[in-house]
């Protein structure tokens, strides 16, 4: 299992949703911890199970979403804090 920590976590999130859109990470624009995942990543409800797949890959937990509202991991910052509650 790889080290967790929020900057490591955002930056997984910003190279996933870059790659998979044949961006490179470092010029995606606008980019912070209230981006939201859906409507300034362009992800779509399969994105974001690839997404939690990526970041279970990279991290070696299991993510549970299922008690949360879909509008707090929305977000960079919501989905940091929402993997970081698995590990708590």
């Amino acid at each position: 299992m790889k080290k967790l920590n929020e900057d490591g976590l955002r930056w997984n999130i910003i190279n996933f949703i870059a790659t998979r859109y044949g961006q490179n990470p470092a010029e995606l624009e606008g980019v912070n911890d209230s981006w939201n995942l859906f409507m300034d990543g362009g992800l779509e409800s399969m994105g974001m199970i690839d997404l939690i797949m990526h970041i279970e890959a990279e991290t070696g937990i299991e993510i549970d979403f299922s008690g949360l509202n879909p509008e707090d991991f929305g977000t960079i910052s919501g989905f940091i804090r929402g993997v970081l509650r698995h590990i708590e």
